[in-house]
């Protein structure tokens, strides 16, 4: 193209000097002098291997938070050792060392002595459940609509049993309450509509 000369005509100059099935296209031409006219952009350069410091650093923030992510550790490493790595080595170096990635199980938060006082009085229900009809009971359930975030993923060493995450009953949420009994199918709608209208109204 330095001196003027198409595409068609560079393809020619090549095929001169092929054979019938390898024959050069114009658009091959510009194709390539396009790719050689582009400056090459530096890469990021990561660092192959991590040292001792490196892997015991891994070890302790993925101990401290089991539900750190790669990206994070990559974040930590660069501010606090200096060390640039890809996550895809951070997540490989994290497996080799027994890091295996599991589904996070939610518990109650629960004291110790009240685990015996609920084992307790679901003993004693299961004793009467024999000869209660239960006319008089209305059986409410709640469902929460929590506004913060729970991540169901979390790292343990290889086996090692998964550790349960304790979260309030109760956080910044919206609760939805609703209930049904055997006998009495009003009451309960009633009562709703009322607490509606106390808590509606204008102040």
């Amino acid at each position: 193209m330095s001196e003027g000369k198409s595409y068609s005509s560079i393809a020619q100059i090549i095929n001169c000097e092929r054979s019938s099935d390898r024959l050069c296209a114009p658009s091959g031409v510009r194709t390539c002098l396009k790719r050689c006219s582009t400056p090459v952009k530096s890469k990021r350069v990561y660092k192959r291997k991590l040292g001792f410091a490196a892997l015991a650093f891994i070890d302790a923030e993925v101990s401290a938070d089991r539900e750190i992510s790669g990206r994070e550790l990559q974040k930590r490493m660069l501010e606090k050792l200096h060390v640039n790595v890809s996550i895809s080595l951070i997540n490989r170096e994290r497996r080799r060392m027994g890091w295996v990635q599991t589904s996070t199980r939610y518990c109650q938060m629960i004291r110790t002595e009240n685990k015996e006082k609920r084992l307790f009085f679901c003993t004693e229900i299961g004793l009467l459940v024999q000869k209660e009809e239960f006319n008089d009971c209305i059986f409410t359930d709640e469902s929460t609509v929590r506004c913060e975030r729970f991540l169901g993923k979390q790292f343990r060493r290889l086996g090692e049993p998964s550790m349960p995450k304790p979260k309030p009953k109760h956080p910044l949420s919206v609760h939805v309450w609703a209930g049904i009994s055997k006998t009495v199918r009003r009451i309960l709608r009633y009562s709703l509509a009322l607490w509606i209208a106390l808590v509606t109204k204008p102040s």
